[in-house]
C-alpha cells in the first residue's frame, strides 16, 4: 500500500534535488538559483495545506518555482531601463540585459 499523504519536509526532500537543477538551468548561475530555490519553498511551505488531495507536488513546486523564476525577471527588466548608461561587465557585453545570470540593480546612494 503506498502512502498518499505526505508532510512538507517529505516533498521537500523529494524534489529539492531536481528543483534546484531545474532553477540553475534557468538561470546559468549558481548563487540566483540558490536565492530563487528558497524562496520557491518559502513561498510553498504556506500554501501546503491548501494543495487538493492527490495533486502532483512535483509539478505544483515546479509551477512554483517557474513563477518565482518569471517574477524575478519582470523584476530586474525593469531596472535596466532605470539605468540607460549600465555597463555589464566584459564577459556579458553583447547579451541582452534580460538574459544576462542576475540583475544589476542601481545603488541607492
Amino acid at each position: 500500500m503506498t502512502r498518499t499523504v505526505r508532510t512538507f519536509g517529505e516533498v521537500v526532500d523529494a524534489h529539492q534535488v531536481e528543483v534546484m537543477r531545474y532553477l540553475r538551468r534557468l538561470t546559468s548561475n549558481g548563487a540566483e538559483a540558490e536565492d530563487l530555490f528558497q524562496e520557491t519553498f518559502l513561498r510553498a511551505l504556506p500554501a501546503f495545506g491548501r494543495l487538493r488531495t492527490g495533486s502532483s507536488h512535483r509539478v505544483w513546486l515546479y509551477r512554483i518555482a517557474t513563477n518565482v523564476f518569471l517574477n524575478e525577471r519582470r523584476s530586474c527588466s525593469g531596472s535596466y531601463s532605470a539605468v540607460p548608461t549600465l555597463r555589464l561587465p566584459a564577459r556579458w557585453e553583447g547579451v541582452r540585459p534580460e538574459l544576462a545570470p542576475t540583475c544589476i540593480r542601481r545603488s541607492a546612494d
